[in-house]
């Protein structure tokens, strides 16, 4: 039986790493969007990454990047997961999958059937 996964994302302060440290979700993300609130530039994040505890997975969140930016950042910050929150579509993720090695997540809006 496969067992529910946790993530807590937006990390973006020192703090946000110690209260995940504490509370050992499986995943921890940070939100490389600049059009978001919850926005972290790659350098800080690298460095909080540091931080964050070995026994969490850390997942980079990226809406409608362009491939090697996110491989950039994905290899700078050093992610586990790569989670894909905009509009990639199939061939997208097919050349990111080129690109590195690292599992996608692939979240969608859903706003009615047809977005199933």
């Amino acid at each position: 039986m496969n067992r529910t996964k946790i993530k807590i994302c937006g990390l973006r302060r020192p703090e946000d790493i110690a209260y995940v440290n504490e509370a050992g979700p499986d995943l921890a993300g940070f939100v490389f969007d600049p059009s978001r609130r919850r926005y972290i530039t790659p350098e800080k994040a690298a460095g909080m990454r540091k931080n964050l505890s070995g026994k969490i997975l850390a997942v980079g969140v990226f809406v409608d990047a362009p491939v090697m930016e996110v491989v950039r950042i994905s290899k700078e910050v050093g992610l586990d997961f790569i989670q894909l929150h905009g509009s990639e579509d199939a061939a997208y993720m097919k050349e990111l999958k080129k690109m590195t090695p690292l599992p996608l997540i692939d979240a969608r809006k859903v706003q009615s059937s047809e977005d199933v």
